[in-house]
């Protein structure tokens, strides 16, 4: 007989809506934004996903480790965000698949580039 697992999605790149993340504080759990950013060659044993959550609290200037990502009213065609956002590198978490409330975009590989040279650059 086969392998009994099911087969591995890979969601490299989707902007996802997540249910109940909690902010980098560890409280105020909502259903929020984020890109997934695990690795297609390296999937989680476990079918989670790694994301880095997306914010529409976008500092100016530009903190290190935040991605600008396409915006357009009444929502872009291509990512799917509706208003100014960031992805925010340094705000990593590990999600199961159920948690995955629908997809919603996703980011182009330009900016997909500059999210993994952050999360390779050292602290």
């Amino acid at each position: 007989m086969g392998d009994a697992s099911p087969p591995s999605l890979s969601r490299y790149g989707e902007i996802v809506l997540v249910a109940d993340l909690l902010d980098p504080n560890g409280v105020n759990p909502k259903d929020r934004p984020c890109v997934v950013v695990t690795d297609p060659k390296s999937p989680l044993a476990d079918g989670r996903q790694i994301i880095v959550a997306i914010s529409t609290v976008v500092p100016d200037p530009l903190p290190p480790g935040y991605v600008l990502l396409p915006w357009y009213r009444p929502h872009h065609p291509v990512t799917g965000l509706n208003k100014r956002a960031a992805a925010i590198c340094p705000w990593l978490d590990e999600v199961s698949e159920d948690r995955i409330l629908r997809r919603l975009g996703v980011v182009p590989d330009a900016h997909l580039l500059q999210i993994a040279a952050e999360l390779l650059r050292k602290p």
